[in-house]
């Protein structure tokens, strides 16, 4: 996830770098909100490769959780609704499975 350092202005926050004087001044809920969106992707990209999220993931599944993870890594609106729409689809497709399986 280095890609989030130099692709996101605000993912150098993510670094923590600078004195302690700098770190008062930091905007920490940018840092925050960029911490949330690295833990979002790499959730997505473990669960794609891994192919495991509340049970045993079909191809298509994996395969959208997967350009979710790269789709949050960029810093543009559109593709961070993309990426957190496409998870919540995975999610919906899990769960409504997992029921099947139990039924």
């Amino acid at each position: 996830m280095p890609f989030l350092f130099v692709l996101d202005p605000d993912g150098s926050g993510l670094l923590l770098t600078g004195s302690f004087k700098a770190l008062e001044n930091a905007d920490w809920g940018s840092i925050a909100t960029i911490t949330f969106i690295a833990v979002a992707s790499i959730m997505a990209l473990v669960t794609g490769f891994q192919g495991w999220m509340y049970r045993n993931a079909a191809p298509p599944v994996r395969l959208i959780l997967i350009t979710a993870g790269f789709l949050l890594v960029y810093p543009e609106r559109w593709s961070r609704i993309a990426g957190f729409s496409l998870i919540v689809l995975a999610m919906v497709v899990q769960l409504a499975g997992k029921r099947r399986a139990i039924a």
